[in-house]
Protein backbone atom coordinates (compact mmCIF):
# COMPACT_ATOMS: atom_id res chain seq x y z
CA UNK A 1 0.00 0.00 0.00
CA UNK A 2 2.79 2.65 0.96
CA UNK A 3 4.64 1.79 -2.33
CA UNK A 4 1.64 2.17 -4.45
CA UNK A 5 0.47 5.18 -2.55
CA UNK A 6 4.02 6.90 -3.55
CA UNK A 7 4.28 5.92 -6.98
CA UNK A 8 0.10 6.88 -7.68
CA UNK A 9 0.96 10.78 -6.55
CA UNK A 10 4.11 10.84 -8.94
CA UNK A 11 2.03 9.75 -11.64
CA UNK A 12 -0.73 12.10 -10.78
CA UNK A 13 1.51 15.16 -10.96
CA UNK A 14 3.05 13.42 -14.14
CA UNK A 15 -0.42 13.36 -15.39
CA UNK A 16 -1.11 17.22 -14.57
CA UNK A 17 2.21 17.82 -16.00
CA UNK A 18 1.04 16.54 -19.43
CA UNK A 19 -2.50 18.11 -19.29
CA UNK A 20 -1.04 21.04 -18.65
CA UNK A 21 1.47 20.82 -21.55
CA UNK A 22 -1.42 20.15 -23.84
CA UNK A 23 -3.31 23.39 -22.64
CA UNK A 24 -0.13 25.35 -23.27
CA UNK A 25 -0.28 24.06 -26.98
CA UNK A 26 -3.73 25.12 -27.88
CA UNK A 27 -2.24 28.55 -26.64
CA UNK A 28 -4.07 28.39 -22.95
CA UNK A 29 -1.70 30.23 -20.46
CA UNK A 30 -3.41 28.88 -17.49
CA UNK A 31 -1.72 26.44 -15.20
CA UNK A 32 -3.09 23.64 -13.40
CA UNK A 33 -1.51 22.59 -9.98
CA UNK A 34 -1.99 20.49 -7.44
CA UNK A 35 -0.79 19.75 -3.45
CA UNK A 36 -0.61 15.97 -2.46
CA UNK A 37 0.15 14.30 0.94
CA UNK A 38 0.84 10.65 1.05
CA UNK A 39 0.70 8.81 4.59
CA UNK A 40 0.43 5.59 5.29
CA UNK A 41 -1.45 3.67 8.46
CA UNK A 42 -5.12 2.41 9.01
CA UNK A 43 -7.87 4.17 8.50
CA UNK A 44 -11.70 3.52 8.62
CA UNK A 45 -13.52 4.08 5.31
CA UNK A 46 -17.20 3.41 5.12
CA UNK A 47 -20.77 5.01 4.12
CA UNK A 48 -22.07 7.34 6.81
CA UNK A 49 -24.85 9.30 7.54
CA UNK A 50 -28.97 9.21 7.50
CA UNK A 51 -30.76 7.69 4.91
CA UNK A 52 -31.70 10.77 3.63
CA UNK A 53 -28.32 11.94 2.78
CA UNK A 54 -25.47 8.84 2.64
CA UNK A 55 -22.18 9.87 2.27
CA UNK A 56 -18.60 7.86 1.76
CA UNK A 57 -16.14 8.77 3.70
CA UNK A 58 -12.82 8.35 5.32
CA UNK A 59 -11.80 9.01 8.61
CA UNK A 60 -8.44 8.72 10.50
CA UNK A 61 -5.02 9.78 12.30
CA UNK A 62 -3.39 8.34 8.80
CA UNK A 63 -5.99 10.94 7.33
CA UNK A 64 -5.57 14.26 9.00
CA UNK A 65 -1.52 13.71 8.34
CA UNK A 66 -1.85 13.43 4.62
CA UNK A 67 -4.33 16.14 4.80
CA UNK A 68 -1.37 18.00 6.90
CA UNK A 69 1.00 17.51 4.38
CA UNK A 70 -0.36 18.86 1.83
CA UNK A 71 -1.29 22.14 3.35
CA UNK A 72 2.25 21.90 3.70
CA UNK A 73 3.63 21.60 0.03
CA UNK A 74 3.37 25.12 -0.59
CA UNK A 75 5.47 25.91 1.54
CA UNK A 76 7.76 23.43 1.34
CA UNK A 77 8.01 24.14 -2.58
CA UNK A 78 6.65 20.69 -3.42
CA UNK A 79 4.10 19.67 -5.11
CA UNK A 80 4.15 16.14 -3.29
CA UNK A 81 5.19 15.57 0.46
CA UNK A 82 5.17 12.32 1.68
CA UNK A 83 5.56 11.24 5.22
CA UNK A 84 8.91 9.15 6.69
CA UNK A 85 6.28 6.65 7.95
CA UNK A 86 5.74 5.81 4.33
CA UNK A 87 8.79 6.25 2.55
CA UNK A 88 9.71 3.62 5.49
CA UNK A 89 7.02 1.29 4.93
CA UNK A 90 7.75 1.40 0.99
CA UNK A 91 11.47 1.01 1.79
CA UNK A 92 11.10 -2.04 3.94
CA UNK A 93 9.56 -3.62 0.66
CA UNK A 94 12.85 -4.24 -0.69
CA UNK A 95 11.59 -6.38 -3.93
CA UNK A 96 10.15 -6.26 -7.27
CA UNK A 97 7.54 -3.41 -6.49
CA UNK A 98 9.38 -1.15 -5.24
CA UNK A 99 12.37 -1.24 -7.56
CA UNK A 100 10.54 1.32 -10.17
CA UNK A 101 9.53 3.79 -7.53
CA UNK A 102 10.67 7.27 -8.13
CA UNK A 103 13.74 8.90 -6.06
CA UNK A 104 13.10 10.49 -3.20
CA UNK A 105 14.92 12.72 -0.96
CA UNK A 106 14.54 13.40 2.89
CA UNK A 107 13.90 17.58 2.85
CA UNK A 108 13.98 16.91 6.95
CA UNK A 109 11.04 17.31 9.59
CA UNK A 110 7.93 19.60 9.62
CA UNK A 111 5.89 20.23 12.81
CA UNK A 112 1.89 19.20 12.40
CA UNK A 113 -0.39 20.04 14.31
CA UNK A 114 -2.18 17.08 16.25
CA UNK A 115 1.22 15.91 17.03
CA UNK A 116 3.90 16.08 19.38
CA UNK A 117 7.27 14.89 17.46
CA UNK A 118 8.24 16.70 14.48
CA UNK A 119 7.36 14.43 11.14
CA UNK A 120 10.39 13.74 8.32
CA UNK A 121 9.07 14.57 5.14
CA UNK A 122 10.05 13.38 1.49
CA UNK A 123 9.71 14.58 -1.91
CA UNK A 124 10.54 13.29 -5.46
CA UNK A 125 14.18 14.37 -6.18
CA UNK A 126 13.01 15.40 -9.32
CA UNK A 127 9.87 17.64 -8.77
CA UNK A 128 7.78 16.60 -12.26
CA UNK A 129 5.39 19.80 -12.15
CA UNK A 130 6.63 22.95 -13.96
CA UNK A 131 3.46 24.24 -13.29
CA UNK A 132 3.91 23.96 -9.57
CA UNK A 133 6.67 25.55 -10.13
CA UNK A 134 5.57 28.31 -11.97
CA UNK A 135 2.77 28.61 -9.68
CA UNK A 136 5.07 29.22 -6.60
CA UNK A 137 7.44 31.95 -8.66
CA UNK A 138 3.71 33.75 -9.03
CA UNK A 139 3.12 33.10 -5.65
CA UNK A 140 6.50 34.50 -4.13
CA UNK A 141 5.76 37.95 -6.21
CA UNK A 142 2.46 38.61 -5.19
Amino acid sequence: PATAAIRTAYRLQQRLDEHNEERRQKGLKTHLTMGVGVHFGDALAGTIGSTDRMQYTVVGDVVNTASRLESATKAQGQAVLISGACVDAARARRDAETSDLPELFEKGSIEVRGREERMRIYAFAEDCSEAWQAYLEASATS
